[in-house]
């Protein structure tokens, strides 16, 4: 409250005045994961928590640590919407991408905060051997190899061929 005093003429009157302007509160942002490490195929999820911002407010995250190779969408970056409790949510579809990277930490960062997860390399790519399980057979008798796979979904249906001999040699076609 101020008071404003005006002289005239040896004369004063005074009012007061009342300060109606509130000076607007700078927004607070603070970022949580809601787990400290996820597997690739799954969602990251992180909380996005601030004051002083209207319900409606979208503010620009980035994600650091994963290429884009690894998110649904292929992008990098994106927006929050903050909803009339302060809270925006922050979901990353990560990929199985069948690639051999080891583990990588998922950070994202909005609002001038940052949050991370440890992102599991689950999806590794599938490695194959085969071998014969003699070097020599006989005409007439079973030849044996053996197939191993490593990454690979049970009951998956592989294919190969046969190859070096003819058709008339082995009981089954090529």
């Amino acid at each position: 409250v101020e008071t404003l005093t005006v002289n005239c003429e040896g004369y004063s009157a005074s009012i007061l005045i009342n300060d109606t302007s509130k000076a607007v509160a700078s927004p607070t942002y603070s970022l949580t994961s809601s787990s400290s490490s996820v597997n690739e195929g799954s969602s990251a999820t992180f909380t996005l928590t601030t004051t002083n911002l209207a319900s409606g407010t979208s503010v620009p995250y980035t994600l650091t640590g994963i290429s884009a190779a690894d998110v649904s969408g292929g992008s990098l970056s994106g927006n929050a919407v903050v909803n009339s409790s302060g809270i925006a949510t922050i979901s990353v579809s990560l990929l199985n991408d069948l690639l051999t990277e080891g583990s990588e930490t998922l950070t994202v960062s909005a609002g001038g905060t940052t949050a991370s997860a440890v992102v599991n390399d689950t999806s590794k790519a599938p490695t194959y051997s085969i071998y014969a399980n003699n070097a020599s057979y006989n005409e007439g008798t079973t030849a044996e190899f053996t197939f191993s796979a490593t990454n690979v979904s049970a009951f998956t249906s592989l294919t190969y061929t046969l190859s070096g001999v003819s058709s008339s040699d082995v009981s089954n076609p090529l």
